[in-house]
């Protein structure tokens, strides 16, 4: 029996409720299947990115966003509900621009209440120089955590979520390495801290 896919923006009320629930969090989800839809032979170790998905809301209390571009959302939550997953969906173009445009989507994310954002999917594309030259932001941001994340900013549409996302304002944002395809995150570059300075943290630290 066919069921339409749930419109994030059609369903506000259902998303607010479930981001209540999870206390906040929501896993965001790019393009998750394109290799499928692209027909793509020439990349290996799909099997375990595929896994994880499957097991994504067995696993994970947060409701799951799906960024898909529009004319494959039927196929893609067809798929999902194979895995016993009913993830909200969010239209986007060719690189994963929502087609309604970013903000009313952090608009939506905002009134829910959302504090934690996750994000997998594919094509997430390591390229450091890029990376530093166009998303100083992003590097800037990943510096001020507590626990500097192990990533820096990767490109393709995944890349591109992640910096709309930290760029909105969001207080969290994450990269989720085991649903990350093909490139797998890696430590951004940390600012350099002088021999003086770490002395200085040394002392303060034995005070």
């Amino acid at each position: 029996m066919f069921e339409k896919p749930r419109n994030l923006y059609e369903k506000s009320q259902e998303f607010i409720d479930a981001v209540k629930r999870s206390k906040g969090k929501v896993v965001v989800l790019v393009h998750p299947l394109y290799l499928i839809y692209s027909g793509a032979t020439n990349y290996r170790d799909t099997e375990k990115y595929t896994r994880v998905l499957q097991g994504l809301d067995k696993n994970a209390k947060p409701p799951i966003i799906v960024l898909e571009e529009e004319e494959n959302i039927i196929h893609t939550s067809s798929a999902f509900r194979r895995f016993n997953s009913k993830p909200f969906f969010v239209g986007t173009n060719g690189v994963a621009d929502p087609t309604e445009g970013w903000e009313k989507l952090h608009k939506n994310l905002r009134t829910a209440g959302v504090k934690s954002v996750l994000i997998g999917g594919m094509f997430s594309i390591l390229n450091d120089r890029l990376a530093k030259k166009f998303h100083q932001k992003v590097i800037e941001y990943e510096r001020r955590q507590t626990r500097p994340p192990k990533q820096t900013i990767v490109l393709g549409c995944v890349g591109n979520t992640y910096t709309n996302m930290i760029e909105a304002g969001h207080p969290i944002v994450r990269l989720i390495p085991n649903l990350l395809f093909p490139d797998k995150p890696c430590h951004a570059e940390r600012p350099k801290i002088s021999v003086i300075n770490r002395i200085l943290q040394r002392i303060r630290s034995l005070r």
